[in-house]
């Protein structure tokens, strides 16, 4: 449960820091979401 935990919070933390980059600088949002879909899977 912890490790299930802890990929939760991990994901969650890479999609807000992805968002977060994407406003404010969208073309750097762009080496991020290959990490994120590699997290979701």
């Amino acid at each position: 449960m912890i490790d299930k935990k802890l990929h939760f919070l991990t994901t969650a933390f890479y999609l807000i820091l992805t968002d977060i980059r994407k406003s404010i600088l969208p073309f750097h949002g762009a080496s991020f979401p290959s990490d994120i879909n590699s997290y979701n899977e």
